[in-house]
């Protein structure tokens, strides 16, 4: 004879009214995942084994004799003298130009408006009797704005200045409809090495080895961020 406890239990384990919403919800999130997988995830992993040959777009990359293994030769070219430590890169960098300016000018100007609406979105959602607080405190405008309405920013802060690094590293249509680095190879970037390198030099190989060297830099720039904004929140704490 069972007990009263027991069968609570075993009423417990057996399908309950979510039964079957793991499934539901794997058949329903199954198509998306299979066309990611197709046309994103595994041209990354196409592109991660070109890094590692010499393939000059001829061919097959996948066959041995198109594109042979070269290991990490095309990482280490790219970073003892050519691609993003090279003369050409080093000298858009460190060198004002006036067509740098402009590109400068534009970015901003095509990317301000996103961002605007970002802030605009996160100061709708702020909370009314918090401002309400600071200012039956005494708070001036200028102590509520940097002591409670920029603290409480601090996620949508980090998205655009994320965002804004992102698109940092991967300028391109704007270099190459401006002369690709004209004047004087003073607006090079990065993606733009990485184009040149494979579809202008045929040597795809270490154009994706750049794009991946680039993958790197950002998410370690943005890990830095983090780290830094997460600190600054604990001490303001």
């Amino acid at each position: 004879m069972t007990s009263p406890t027991t069968e609570r239990r075993s009423r417990r384990s057996g399908p309950g009214i979510h039964a079957g919403q793991t499934a539901a919800g794997w058949a329903f999130t199954l198509p998306m995942i299979v066309v990611l997988g197709t046309f994103m995830i595994v041209p990354i992993g196409m592109a991660l084994y070109v890094s590692f040959t010499r393939w000059s777009g001829n061919g097959d990359p996948f066959v041995q004799a198109n594109a042979p293994l070269v290991g990490l030769d095309n990482y280490a070219t790219l970073l003892s003298g050519q691609g993003l430590t090279g003369r050409d890169f080093m000298t858009s960098v460190g060198s004002p130009s006036v067509a740098m300016l402009v590109l400068i000018l534009l970015a901003v100007w095509t990317t301000t408006g996103t961002f605007m609406l970002m802030f605009l979105a996160a100061l709708q959602d702020l909370p009314e009797d918090v401002d309400e607080a600071a200012a039956l405190d005494g708070a001036t405008g200028w102590q509520k704005l940097w002591y409670v309405t920029v603290p409480q920013l601090r996620s949508v802060l980090f998205l655009v200045v994320t965002l804004g690094l992102i698109g940092t590293w991967q300028v391109f249509d704007q270099v190459y409809a401006t002369g690709g680095g004209s004047p004087g190879k003073t607006l090079l970037t990065p993606a733009y090495l990485s184009y040149e390198q494979s579809f202008k030099q045929g040597r795809f190989g270490t154009g994706a080895a750049m794009a991946f060297i680039i993958f790197v830099i950002i998410v370690l720039l943005t890990w830095v961020q983090r780290r830094v904004m997460t600190e600054r929140d604990e001490v303001g704490r």
